[in-house]
């Protein structure tokens, strides 16, 4: 067998031992935890295991803001036991937020018990754009000042994330 044979088999090998790997890793769990969204999720680059990336491929008719971060809320949940560094939510393989993976954590450990209206209303004031910079602030005041700004915040972050360029490619 040729040396370049060899080489063409190896690299053959590596990329499907990449693939197997973010497929039972990673994106095994999101498809098990998508409901209403069609959902891929693999390491950064395929192979930083310290940042994965969540990404929102196209939605199912009966799909909501809602229920799509609900769909994140429960890859959490399923991947409460590990620690990443941070959780990309991309659209269609473009990182529009970057969650920070111990607020990634802690959504997956609180999925079961911890009221899913404060969990999404929170959500947002967590949130790094693509800059690394805060995506969205954190409110304070009074009750239902709050409660508005954080809900137009939710709604601003599931348009910016997927909700318009879903509309735009209708």
């Amino acid at each position: 067998m040729s040396g370049l044979m060899k080489w063409g088999g190896a690299l053959l090998f590596g990329f499907a031992l990449l693939f197997g790997v973010n497929y039972f890793r990673v994106n095994a769990p999101a498809q098990d935890a998508a409901r209403t969204a069609e959902v891929w999720a693999y390491y950064r680059f395929g192979v930083l295991p310290s940042e994965i990336v969540f990404d929102v491929r196209d939605l199912s008719p009966s799909a909501s803001a809602a229920s799509v971060i609900g769909d994140l809320l429960r890859f959490s949940a399923e991947l409460q036991d590990r620690e990443f560094g941070a959780v990309h939510l991309a659209w269609r393989g473009e990182t529009r937020f970057i969650l920070p993976g111990s607020h990634f954590r802690t959504l997956g450990r609180e999925y079961a018990f911890q009221n899913p209206a404060y969990t999404i209303r929170t959500l947002p004031q967590h949130l790094l754009g693509p800059d690394g910079r805060p995506a969205y602030s954190t409110w304070s005041g009074g009750m239902l000042g709050v409660l508005g700004a954080q809900m137009e915040d939710v709604n601003g972050f599931a348009a910016d994330w997927f909700v318009d360029d879903y509309i735009s490619s209708r």
